[in-house]
């Protein structure tokens, strides 16, 4: 036994030592893998192996965004869907029961709300040895709650935007005790169904294409603060076929454009004559001028190239799909409350398809949170 420990130590050794030797073949090693746990056990080998790795991360810039894995709730476990692998690894994750709901998830942490108070407790489903964070008591209907970054990483520069009252905004920063509830136009408003931080900027979205961007930097409990110099703008963006929409989000993409995307619902006739509802999606380039933050385009695009968005009660993202071997490029992954499966829409064929994963809604997108090997 202790011979054949020494003889598979030596080969492990040897293989080692080739491989470092030989950059690219490790290269191509690393470029088969398709989650980021494989690269950590990869680069974990040796100090030659974890150097390359780092190399290789640095390089490809492969894991600057990591594709996130659709949350599955049963009655008895949670699992986490990879799109990549096509199936599913069981979690151990203490869910929100019947008084609670899950609104949102950014940078890998759940927000969770009390149905009753509508206080939002953050919990982080990848680390579960890290305590919940509670924030201050909040008393509005909550709808959507976004994280600006992960609270373990930035416990006093994070922020906390959350959409309630169907109409509203309200924003925290990590250590506050009071919500900075921000006061919107009258004019505005349907719906708000999407927010995100953009370039220094809160751009929340509504229902029929209204956006309203919210200096950030100006967004800070100070009793003498003035609701008018926060500098909120609303960008109308409404033409007749936003009437339709019964969904609207605000997307970055890996490029760093400010995409706007509506979700409708388009009869198909079949071949017996019924009509079968089928999801469908439209793409839009926003562009602003830096210097005042005027919107001046807002124009339909037919393709978004080797993009793939995943949009639902998520922060919002987009990722590299050419650098994820097994997701599909130029498509949209989607999945809401009101869906019983996952929804891939190809945006350049304008065709839905839906993979069987396994899903009881409501599922939910969730970024592992992975910053590579640096």
């Amino acid at each position: 036994m202790t011979r054949i420990k020494k003889l598979n130590k030596h080969a492990s050794a040897t293989f080692s030592s080739y491989l470092s030797a030989w950059p690219d073949l490790l290269f191509l090693v690393l470029d088969k893998l398709l989650e980021p746990i494989d690269h950590v056990r990869c680069a974990a080998v040796c100090k030659q192996w974890q150097s390359l790795a780092k190399e290789y991360n640095l390089a490809t810039q492969r894991w600057s965004r990591v594709a996130p894995m659709l949350m599955i709730s049963g009655r008895s476990s949670t699992s986490m869907f990879s799109v990549s692998e096509g199936k599913s690894y069981i979690k151990n994750v203490q869910l929100p029961n019947k008084h609670k709901k899950i609104c949102g998830s950014s940078h890998g942490w759940l927000a969770i709300v009390d149905k009753t108070s509508q206080d939002i407790t953050l919990v982080n489903p990848f680390a579960q040895a890290m305590a919940p964070i509670h924030l201050p008591h909040f008393e509005e209907n909550v709808s959507k709650v976004i994280l600006s970054a992960g609270p373990a990483l930035n416990p006093t520069s994070y922020m906390v935007v959350a959409i309630y009252n169907s109409t509203k905004l309200s924003v925290l920063r990590g250590g506050e005790e009071d919500w900075n509830c921000i006061r919107l136009p009258d004019k505005l408003f349907d719906s708000l169904t999407d927010v995100i931080i953009y370039k220094g900027q809160i751009y929340a979205v509504s229902v029929c294409g209204k956006i309203v961007s919210i200096n950030v930097s100006k967004c800070v409990i100070n009793s003498s603060h003035s609701q008018e110099s926060l500098d909120v703008r609303v960008f109308m963006t409404c033409s007749r076929e936003f009437r339709y929409c019964d969904e609207a989000y605000l997307v970055e993409s890996t490029k760093g454009h400010l995409w706007h995307v509506q979700s409708c619902y388009i009869g198909v006739t079949q071949f017996d004559g019924s009509v079968l509802f089928e999801k469908s999606f439209r793409v839009y380039k926003v562009e602003f001028i830096d210097t005042d933050g005027c919107m001046v385009k807002h124009v339909e695009v037919k393709t978004i190239e080797d993009e793939a968005l995943f949009l639902g009660k998520n922060y919002s993202l987009s990722v590299s799909a050419s650098k994820l071997p097994g997701y599909r490029l130029n498509s949209i992954y989607y999945t809401g409350d009101s869906e019983s499966v996952m929804t891939i829409y190809d945006v350049e064929l304008g065709t839905a398809c839906y993979p069987n994963c396994g899903q009881k809604p409501p599922g939910l997108w969730i970024a592992p949170p992975f910053k590579g090997l640096c």
